[in-house]
């Protein structure tokens, strides 16, 4: 092998092993292979033009079941969310009631509009 395909080699493998270790403690993590130690389970509720949005409604918005499982870390589906409705600018209230790895229920809420509750 020629010398510089050696260095090559070498410093692709040392970039993705810095990458891995340098994401470990970050919430969403693009282009390394650190591992997801988590599994979310979640449930969406979406509140918009004074309606509680059904299954499909939901689906069609975010691309994303009601309720459903996050084998990544659950930031990605609030940055999904956020991301769709800052496209979108509509009133609406998100509620995700999620747990991580088993452990007790937490709450996240996404709101675009004047309304402090639905």
């Amino acid at each position: 092998m020629n010398r510089g395909r050696l260095i090559f080699i070498f410093l692709f493998f040392t970039v993705q092993l810095i990458g891995i270790f340098k994401c470990l403690d970050q919430e969403i993590r693009f282009f390394t292979w650190s591992p997801y130690d988590q599994i979310s389970m979640y449930n969406i509720e979406v509140y918009k033009d004074k309606v509680f949005l059904d299954e499909a409604g939901i689906y069609d918005r975010y691309g994303l079941s009601k309720s459903g499982r996050e084998n990544r870390s659950i930031h990605h589906v609030f940055r999904l969310i956020q991301v769709v409705e800052n496209e979108l600018q509509d009133s609406v209230v998100v509620t995700i009631n999620y747990s991580i790895n088993g452990q007790g229920s937490l709450q996240w809420k996404y709101g675009n509009h004047e309304e402090e509750r639905f």
